[in-house]
Parts: structure tokens; C-alpha cells; sequence
């Protein structure tokens, strides 16, 4: 099972589950952005899923918007919720509004 965590509108989250059918959660924080296509809405700091749930968590242009004490938390749930031997697979194109504010990227 995979979570595309910072998921948006979906539109990534619903190409792969098109082109794999892989079990895919898509997840957000932004309530108006999901609910036309039904995502799960909530915090990635607290996330709403049991341990070990799932093989791989993905990320898009995401991980940049935490602060360093926030990255740390984040980290440690994405830890939680994967499964023993999982990944996270995250892709960036920086912003640099966001990629340089607080002066560093753990």
C-alpha cells in the first residue's frame, strides 16, 4: 500500500492508481482540495493510520514547507506509519520562498 501524502487535487494520486492499480491513500491537508475526488483530509504531523500500514510513502514538493523541529516530527510518523523495510520516496522542485526559510534542508 502506498500514501501520497501532500496528494492536493489528486491528479497524481489518481494517474498512478490508473496506470498500476496499486492500493494508493491519497492525503492532504486541505479539505476543498480533496473533496472532489475524496482523499483523506489530515495533518501530516498526526497522522490518522495505524503502524506499519504501509510499504511506501511518496511525496511531491512537499517536505520544504517544515520547519526543523516540524521535519523531525514529520519523520517520525512517515517512520510509524511505513512498514518494517519501507521507503519514502520524495521528488522536489524547490521553491525557494519556502526551500531557503528556515536557512537549511534536513
Amino acid at each position: 500500500m502506498i500514501l501520497d501524502l501532500g496528494c492536493g487535487n489528486g491528479k497524481t494520486t489518481q494517474k498512478v492508481i490508473e496506470q498500476s492499480k496499486a492500493s494508493i491513500v491519497g492525503c492532504d491537508f486541505s479539505y476543498p482540495l480533496l473533496r472532489s475526488w475524496g482523499g483523506v483530509c489530515a495533518d501530516a504531523l498526526e497522522l490518522p493510520f495505524r503502524d506499519s500500514t504501509f510499504d511506501i510513502v511518496y511525496t511531491f514538493s512537499f517536505l520544504q514547507y517544515f520547519d526543523r523541529k516540524s521535519y523531525k516530527i514529520l519523520m517520525l510518523e512517515l517512520a510509524r506509519v511505513l512498514k518494517v523495510g519501507g521507503r519514502i520516496y520524495h521528488l522536489s522542485v524547490p521553491d525557494r520562498r519556502h526551500f531557503w526559510k528556515w536557512a537549511r534542508f534536513p
